[in-house]
């Protein structure tokens, strides 16, 4: 699972009840012209957009919660807003938003949001392994808890997305979710089960994640990316910097195909996906 998380910073979320198709935001009872131009808004602005419903929900209520997530290093945050008219959502200039972290739209959220795939429609995986995870999530009282469309790995069902953070964690089995999620809320990373941080290109969260198992580090922010270039055969090298006050660190990782065929999806076509391996850790050199 290492270096898997998609790459995302900045997040839309609309709770949207009733089936989801394959592409849930424009194969939904969304109406299409707020669909479309929601959109077109989003990936201009560099928006990942998920549909949301609340876990064991029925009937449909008169307002939706519509969150805004920002996953970047400096000043992860959540804001939400509760919306009965679901065509304002046609006028969100979410560029905007961003750029003002958030003001304007809503509220501060008062808590994290758990986010766990359940789009069976997109793959059978994540309905077949996250809607149990659900269910063990809810039964040991964790709050802020949505299921989502696809958040992306959907061989590492249950997938798990923790936000602000934007960490990704996989394969979690309905009796480990609420010791993830414990950890999260504490400032720390349940590192078996962690797929990567989104903010970060993936050969960075490798570097993150096998460096975090080298030193047994935890706290989400004990290790700092700063840095990366392409060196020969595959390898590169992300330089790194601890909150421990030590010296900055460079850590050699080697990409390289899977040498074992796997399939990306339950019922994909198999294929050779990255991995990953620590070559080298070292102190960076003085300037």
């Amino acid at each position: 699972m290492v270096g898997t998380a998609s790459t995302v910073r900045r997040w839309l979320l609309v709770e949207q009840w009733g089936a989801w198709g394959r592409d849930a935001l424009t194969a939904s009872e969304l109406p299409e012209a707020v669909a479309g131009p929601l959109l077109a808004s989003a990936r201009a602005a560099g928006v990942r957009v998920l549909l949301l419903r609340r876990p064991g929900r029925r009937g449909r209520p008169r307002a939706r919660r519509v969150v805004l997530a920002f996953s970047g290093l400096d000043g992860p945050w959540v804001r939400e807003a509760s919306v009965e008219d679901v065509e304002s959502l046609r006028s969100l200039d979410l560029g905007a938003l961003f750029e003002a972290g958030g003001d304007g739209f809503g509220s501060a959220a008062p808590e994290p949001v758990f986010l766990v795939c359940t789009h069976g429609r997109h793959d059978p995986c994540c309905a077949d392994f996250g809607r149990p995870l659900v269910r063990g999530l809810v039964a040991a009282g964790v709050g802020g808890v949505w299921e989502s469309s696809h958040l992306g790995g959907d061989r590492f069902a249950g997938n798990l997305v923790c936000l602000p953070h934007g960490l990704y964690f996989g394969h979690v089995d309905p009796e480990e979710g609420a010791a993830v999620v414990a950890a999260y809320r504490a400032g720390e990373i349940a590192l078996e089960r962690y797929r990567g941080r989104s903010c970060f290109p993936m050969v960075v969260q490798a570097a993150d994640i096998l460096v975090r198992r080298e030193l047994g580090l935890r706290g989400i922010d004990d290790v700092v990316p700063a840095g990366r270039r392409r060196l020969d055969d595959g390898e590169h090298e992300v330089a790194l910097r601890l909150t421990d006050e030590g010296p900055p660190l460079l850590a050699r990782i080697r990409t390289a195909p899977d040498p074992t065929p796997r399939t990306l999806t339950c019922r994909g076509p198999e294929s050779h996906p990255p991995t990953y391996e620590l070559v080298s850790l070292i102190e960076a050199p003085a300037d």
